[in-house]
């Protein structure tokens, strides 16, 4: 049987027109559930006749196991309830607050987005890249690391607070409440919960301050003095707060003369990159990668030709890796790629490309010394069960078997 809300109308759905929800995901679980107990769905998109309903249909389930008179499972009894409610009275309760409000869930894909292109992205095969992470790696890290701040990018200023479903089973009139899964330790069920973010772009931020000075002009032709003398005072501080959280921003994120991600940061995404292949089985390399004789450029032309060699580097490792992937500058020469979803083979084949562009430049013989770069490449798989300070161990020792090769060699020559 199924009763139709029809917009505050009920109407009984004929036999011929029922469908069948046994093999749907919220059945089987409710269908294992014991007497009294109760089950919660996630939110996700209503399906009909095995396709996803349009215009979309947010929807959260209850429901419970239904016994005869002699305790024997007959079905189930399912109330659905719709997750357009929440969405809406979400967005009437920030429509007056300056920004856009989103709402992701614990695996970063937006339920309510910036744009309706973004939202329900776990519903859709073509889709099941649309997450926060790939969109907005800073912020993702900061949001998904804590429950709750705020905090400035270079995008602009982001609000955020995590709300949690039921983190241990509680009681209700009909007995106990299962939220999501029966048979989910209350660990695993911890990880269900939704991010409500407030994101205020750069921009509207400097025009929110635009307004704010042109009120402390109409004030200054009233009470010159005063309201000069505030004026000026605001400003200033202003002023000064964001140069200072800008520059505290830039320095914890990152390097200041390759404008790389420093080494915290860059341990942080290397430690969610493992998580990522020990939940997804895709293996990445990893590459620790040092210049060659930087001390003795500075030795010997100056501390301008080594920041050159530097950056000259870094610029080429840059123009060769691809745009998922990140380099991170861990202090002096020293540095590591994290390649992403891309096996040793690949990496050697992407580092050749760097070769290519050092090769070409050292052959124009613009500098009185060569660009010289060791590597060790490692790879990390699904169940390797290692840290990000180990994989950077390894990495190293690795490279610097070639870097001793590297000098073998230089002695040869000069001799």
């Amino acid at each position: 049987m199924r009763i139709n809300y029809n917009n505050g109308n009920p109407s009984i759905v004929l036999k011929k027109d029922l469908q069948n929800k046994a093999p749907h995901y919220y059945f089987q679980e409710t269908i294992s559930l014991d007497r009294g107990e109760l089950y919660l769905s996630p939110l996700d998109l209503n399906i009909e006749e095995g396709e996803i309903e349009t215009p979309l249909k947010p929807m959260i389930r209850f429901a419970t196991p239904v016994f005869d008179k002699r305790g024997q499972k007959q079905g189930i009894l399912a109330l659905n309830y719709l997750g357009d409610i929440i969405l809406k009275r979400l967005r009437s309760t920030t429509e007056d607050v300056s920004g856009r409000t989103m709402m992701l869930d614990s695996e970063g894909y937006w339920i309510l987005g910036p744009n309706p292109d973004l939202e329900w992205g776990f519903m859709y095969e073509d889709k099941k890249d649309l997450v926060l992470e790939k969109y907005d790696p800073i912020a993702y890290v900061t949001i998904y690391g804590k429950e709750q701040g705020q905090f400035y990018t270079k995008k602009g200023l982001f609000s955020f607070v995590t709300i949690r479903h039921f983190l241990e089973p509680s009681k209700t009139g009909l007995g106990e409440l299962r939220s999501f899964s029966p048979k989910k330790p209350i660990k695993e069920i911890a990880q269900y919960y939704w991010k409500i973010v407030s994101f205020v772009p750069s921009k509207q931020l400097y025009e929110i301050r635009q307004n704010l000075i042109n009120n402390y002009i109409k004030i200054y032709f009233v009470l010159f003095i005063i309201s000069g003398i505030l004026l000026w005072f605001s400003t200033d501080q202003y002023f000064k707060r964001k140069g200072a959280l800008k520059k505290v921003e830039e320095f914890a994120t990152y390097d200041a003369m390759t404008g790389l991600l420093n080494r915290r940061v860059g341990l942080l995404f290397l430690e969610k990159e493992i998580k990522n292949t020990n939940r997804k089985g895709t293996p990445f390399a990893l590459g620790y990668i040092d210049i060659n004789d930087l001390k003795i450029v500075n030795d010997i032309y100056g501390h301008e030709e080594g920041d050159f060699l530097i950056l000259t580097s870094t610029r080429f490792i840059k123009e060769s890796i691809r745009e998922t992937d990140i380099l991170c500058r861990l202090g002096r020469d020293e540095f590591f790629a994290i390649l992403r979803e891309c096996t040793i083979e690949q990496a050697e084949k992407i580092w050749q490309k760097v070769v290519e562009k050092i090769d070409n430049f050292n052959s124009k013989k613009l500098k009185p010394y060569q660009i010289c770069l060791s590597r060790g490449f490692i790879q990390y798989s699904a169940g390797d069960n290692k840290t990000a300070d180990q994989l950077i161990t390894e990495a190293d020792a690795k490279m610097y078997i070639e870097k001793e090769k590297y000098k073998q060699a230089s002695k040869k020559n000069k001799s």
